[in-house]
Order: structure tokens, then sequence, then C-alpha cells
């Protein structure tokens, strides 16, 4: 079952027709079976099958299928080759991404915003749905805003270059890590001493008298806390020599 969902997921699963009639086609599905997801279409009858003839062109049903294939009513097949293929001789203009690339596309990604929905066709209770609208982010190449959906394989695509990138930012700070690394074991095996760390000096007060003594530094009014009454303190009297005594007898007894 596996592998026959797979081929119908890329477009191998419908019969060859050439009769130009309107038949039921496949689409391409997810590029990463996840499970049957709900989009809203009636669900395929008996008779609505790929390579059965159908009436209205357009006209679109959901067979059920894990990897998200619908079947959808035209007189060709829609798909024309263009799901995802992964070997390079399908595949014309390659250029692998540079640094730079890979950080654009990086910072693309970590700018989407994500949001949980629902889509309007389903009642209220139904289970919420995670992802981002493309509103406002039609020229991202994960885009596709001619049939209104998300590139899926360019939305992954996305997320593994910004793991690429975010190895790269590692790798250059393990880089810088082990240099430091090396340049203190090589100082340490000099005999060197580390150097001391600087001290920073506050400005000196101008008018200081002192030759021996640092020179003073600022020192900023203490703090005062609310609710304390500060109470000035009167200097005690000096006892004062009688008149024509001359300076005070200072020696001991």
């Amino acid at each position: 079952m596996l592998v026959v969902a797979l081929l119908l997921s890329c477009g191998r699963g419908s019969p060859g027709l050439s009769d130009g009639g309107l038949h039921w086609w496949t689409t391409c599905g997810d590029p990463l079976c996840a499970g049957h997801r709900d989009a809203g279409l009636p669900a395929c009858t008996g008779s609505e099958s790929a390579g059965a003839s159908c009436a209205r062109a357009g006209a679109k049903c959901d067979p059920g299928d894990n990897c998200n294939v619908e079947l959808v009513c035209a007189a060709s097949d829609p798909k024309q080759g263009t799901c995802p293929v992964s070997r390079g001789r399908a595949k014309k203009d390659i250029r692998y991404l540079s640094a730079a690339d890979l950080k654009t596309y990086r910072d693309q990604l970590l700018h989407l915003p994500l949001a949980t929905y629902r889509y309007r066709e389903e009642p209220e209770d139904s289970r919420l749905r995670l992802g981002f609208l493309i509103d406002g982010h039609e020229s991202l190449i994960c885009v596709d805003p001619a049939r209104d959906q998300v590139d899926l394989y360019g939305y992954a695509s996305m997320a593994v270059a910004a793991l690429q990138a975010q190895n790269m930012e590692i790798e250059k700070l393990h880089e810088e890590v082990r240099e430091l690394r090396a340049a203190l074991s090589h100082s340490q095996s000099d005999g060197a001493s580390p150097p001391e760390p600087k001290v920073e000096r506050g400005p000196e007060v101008s008018g200081s008298r002192s030759s021996t003594s640092p020179p003073l530094r600022e020192i900023p009014p203490a703090e005062r806390k609310p609710g304390l009454r500060v109470i000035p303190v009167k200097p005690l009297p000096r006892k004062q020599p009688p008149p024509d005594a001359g300076p005070p007898d200072d020696s001991p007894r």
C-alpha cells in the first residue's frame, strides 16, 4: 500500500490516457507522507478513481490517501511532471547554496509567524491546525501563490538550510574556543604570569595637601534614610587661659 501511495503521489498512479476525454487524475500529494489530512473536499465514490471517466472539468474529490493525493477531473494529467524528483538528471539551473544563502533562508524561516487555525468549512469543535499563512509572504521560495499553497518540499529544505547555517556558526565558536585554550596553555608553559587586572581610579580632589598618602577621592554623600532625624553635634568648649598667663601648660604633671 505504501508503494502504491508513493507512486500516486509522484504522478505514476494514473494510467496513460490519450482519448482527449475527461478523466480522473491524481495530484502530487505531500512530498512526505504523514497521514491523511482533511482538505474539505467530498470523499471519492466507488466510480471516482484514477483513470475513470468524469463529467465536470475541475471537479475534485478526496480518496482518503495517506499522502493526501487528490483526484481531479481533467482532459490531461495536471501534474505534467511537476512532482518532486531528487535526481540531478531531471533538473536544470542547479546552483548549490553559499554560506550567505543559507543564512538568508534561515532568517526568512525564523521570521515566518506560526499560527493555529481552522478551515472555514470545519465545525467550531474541530481540532486546531498548526502552520503559517502565505498572505504577505508570496515572494518566499517555499510558497506557491498560484495554488494558494505552501511548497512543503521547499519549506523542509529551508529548515535544513537553517540547521546548516547554525552548524557553521557553532563550528566557528568551537574554533575560537580551541584557539583561546591553546593560547592560554602556551602562556602557562612559558611561565608568564597572567596580566594584572586594570584598576580604575576615581578623580582626585583638588587642594589635597598630603604628600605621603594617596590622593583623596571624591566620596558621594551618604544616602539619607527617610524617618531619621539628623541632630547636629556641637563641639565642647575649650578651656581659655587666664589673661596674660601665656599659653596653657599641657606637659604631664
